[in-house]
């Protein structure tokens, strides 16, 4: 057990995804994603419902998290209580709420990245919310959200939104040589079909065809994990066992090697580069980039002239495409713990993710709310609509996931450099299995 709370409470790595392509957002309703930076630990308190409310509910959250979008979200609900934001910096938040948890201090609500869930509901410091969440509402959310919410059984954790992937494009290019995106699902490029658009498009020493991964190979963050893990996937193979003990038979399967293999050989072939070249998209230096519809704000922004389309991620074996972002938990050691689920309640259920999601531009995790805002039928964000429900997959769900997240990027990584694909599977095969062996 002591090993077991060692590793779950080890120092995570948290990267907004939307730092791939900064922090402006541009997906339906969006009013404001800018959040003020704080040096130090801030606090604001707003009542949810009445002047006079009786119930106080605190919330340990961090900047980029817009705090009218949540408390915009508790007073719509007219909840009879006060929800107090406690914000910490966000490249000291997991340190903070891990102190807080050591020393008992916990706020009532956390939020948390969905790939952290398992390690702190294994170091037994969040209360399962089986006992208050409704079974027809919890499947109102995506399958990929509902999956990220679930470890050992249980339900731990209430999506405030989602994230997706699509393969970005130059549009001006493709124009220049006929080249037709699909914009269905259904019709999404084979791995032999992408292979032929990068060789028509690729000007070897000039231009680059791809940017398969979300940053340049230089950061390993999880915005990397996010998006290399998608090729295995998407060639039908997996991380680890749906019972998350070993990476054996998974991660080192045929199928597996067979999508990490195509990565390899985007860069063997000349048609991505390990060279970390800035804006290489908005360049024109490279045509085509795994990514989220966050950068779409920011091209709008900094880049009015570039041109671009979406296209969705590619399938060989089954479709993929990313899934996961930040979410509301309640604190095991929380005296307030009806209050707090209404709270999340607010927040996350129906009407309150569409305040949200209105507010943010993030993407809904409900379907109700996909279906019901029209914005999300319109190109590109139908692409997205449509890759949520069909697509979207969850990152492993595990307390072990900081080092099957780390072993995977360094793999991904070595093979982009030319490492044999099957000696770099084998040995981030074998630290994911040590990973998962303290884990159990």
């Amino acid at each position: 057990m002591k090993k077991l709370i060692a590793l779950a409470l080890s120092v995570f790595m948290v990267v907004p995804l939307a730092a791939g392509c900064g922090s402006s957002s541009n997906t339906p309703g969006t009013q404001s994603t800018a959040a003020q930076t704080a040096a130090q630990t801030s606090q604001a308190a707003a009542s949810g419902g009445s002047a006079g409310a009786s119930a106080k509910v605190t919330l340990a959250s961090f900047p980029d998290q817009p705090k009218d979008a949540l408390l915009a979200a508790v007073a719509s609900a007219k909840l009879d209580t006060q929800l107090e934001i406690i914000e910490y910096p966000q490249n000291e938040y997991e340190n903070k709420i891990k102190m807080a948890f050591g020393s008992g201090t916990s706020t009532d609500l956390i939020l948390l990245d969905g790939p952290n869930i398992a390690s702190y509901a294994a170091s037994d410091v969040l209360e399962p919310l089986d006992g208050y969440w409704d079974k027809q509402d919890f499947d109102d959310l995506v399958d990929a959200s509902k999956a990220a919410m679930t470890w050992n059984g249980k339900i731990w954790a209430a999506p405030l939104n989602e994230s997706n992937t699509v393969l970005f494009y130059n549009k001006t290019v493709f124009d220049e040589l006929g080249i037709v995106a699909p914009t269905k699902v259904e019709d999404a490029w084979s791995f032999d079909e992408l292979m032929e658009v990068c060789k028509k498009v690729t000007i070897p020493g000039k231009r680059y065809a791809i940017q398969p991964q979300m940053f340049s190979l230089a950061n390993k963050n999880e915005g990397m994990t996010y998006t290399q893990m998608l090729w295995l996937w998407m060639s039908g193979g997996d991380v680890m066992s749906p019972d998350g003990t070993t990476a054996t038979g998974y991660f080192d399967s045929e199928a597996s090697k067979k999508g990490i293999q195509f990565y390899a050989d985007l860069f063997k072939n000349g048609y991505a580069t390990t060279e970390d070249i800035v804006n290489a998209f908005e360049t024109g230096k490279v045509v085509m980039w795994t990514n989220g519809p966050w950068c779409i704000g920011n091209w709008k922004k900094d880049f009015p002239d570039v041109k671009w389309g979406a296209t969705p991620m590619p399938q060989d074996a089954k479709g993929a495409s990313g899934a996961g972002s930040w979410n509301i938990a309640i604190a095991k050691a929380s005296a307030n713990k009806d209050n707090a689920y209404k709270v999340l309640q607010a927040i996350t259920g129906k009407d309150g993710q569409a305040v949200w999601c209105t507010k943010t531009g993030n993407l809904p995790a409900r379907k109700s709310v996909l279906e019901a805002d029209p914005a999300y039928k319109e190109y590109p964000f139908d692409i997205i609509n449509s890759q949520l429900v069909k697509t979207a997959k969850a990152r492993p769900v595990t307390p072990a996931y900081p080092q099957i997240s780390e072993a995977l990027t360094n793999c991904f990584a070595e093979v982009a450099f030319g490492e044999d694909v099957n000696k770099a599977v084998e040995k981030a095969t074998k630290k994911m299995n040590e990973a998962l062996a303290v884990a159990k």
